[in-house]
């Protein structure tokens, strides 16, 4: 039974994990989004989303950025704007609002395609969708029931380095990260996407675990003090390197949920935890149950 479980909960995070390098996709930062079946890129008309020529246009550049774990925000380049779908419906229209309170309606999840390309989808399942594959130019964009055709599948070009406001200069040491704010700020756990190295850092003291080895992926983190009681619910999945920030000197990793079980103390940096056992001769990686950062 437990086997069976674990298999569950792998299956699932390998649906819900975002992608990188599918479509085109290398994590937050400055690209032209493009369908795969009419080859027109995203862009605005007024407060709605449209596919246009190619034109080379600023407002065919979109930020992507964190929005939460696994989720992200989809910015216009030149107004600020961000995408959130109007109703939870066939056909509902995407929007592109300025409102500077996000609502759930705008956090988009990311998932890999058939020949590498991308899906866009919205917190109710559904992808962005060119209305049958049309391509007019000017046609509005919607969302609609998954069907995996090319109107629903999209490509990311990187156009710039890194998102508006974002300085070339990262923080070196403890000091510097201290001092630094990131275009899209710290969330409530203190993480920021560092653009540069292409992974998620925490401010201060603590702990990452990644979805990817050698720190690429998605990160669960911890600041010194804090911990995960149930990893599993926190973010269902397999975790497969580890990351120490600041002054943090080591972390607790315990078998099963609320801290009970096998627990092993890690004080380095791992850069792929399949290689490490837990007390119970299993990878490390499918044993975290529950973690105290110190």
């Amino acid at each position: 039974m437990r086997r069976l479980l674990l298999t569950a909960l792998i299956l699932t995070a390998l649906t819900l994990t975002p992608i990188f390098a599918q479509g085109g996709f290398q994590g937050p930062g400055r690209y032209q989004i493009r369908n795969v079946e009419t080859q027109k890129p995203f862009d605005l008309a007024g407060d709605r989303l449209i596919q246009n020529a190619t034109t080379g246009s600023p407002s065919e550049s979109w930020d992507i950025e964190p929005a939460g774990l696994d989720v992200f925000y989809i910015r216009n380049a030149v107004t600020g704007c961000a995408l959130e779908f109007a109703q939870d419906r066939n056909g509902s229209p995407i929007l592109c609002t300025s409102n500077s309170n996000p609502n759930p309606n705008q956090r988009w999840r990311l998932e890999g395609a058939n020949n590498g390309t991308a899906l866009i989808i919205s917190r109710f399942r559904k992808p962005i969708d060119v209305p049958d594959g049309t391509r007019r130019e000017g046609a509005l964009l919607q969302i609609y029931d998954r069907n995996g055709d090319g109107n629903q599948r999209f490509l990311f070009a990187r156009v710039g380095i890194a998102p508006k406001g974002l300085s070339q200069d990262r923080p070196q040491d403890r000091r510097d990260v201290d001092r630094f704010t990131p275009p899209g700020g710290f969330d409530s756990r203190g993480r920021y996407y560092d653009e540069r190295d292409r992974m998620w850092k925490l401010r201060g003291d603590g702990v990452c675990f990644y979805r990817a080895a050698d720190f690429h992926g998605e990160a669960l983190c911890a600041r010194s003090g804090e911990d995960i009681a149930d990893v599993r619910r926190e973010s269902p999945g397999v975790f497969l390197s580890l990351k120490f920030f600041g002054r943090a000197h080591d972390v607790a990793i315990y078998e099963r949920e609320a801290f009970r079980g096998e627990v092993l103390r890690l004080s380095r940096d791992e850069s792929n935890l399949r290689r490490l056992r837990s007390p119970g001769g299993r990878p490390l990686s499918d044993e975290i149950g529950s973690f105290r950062a110190n």
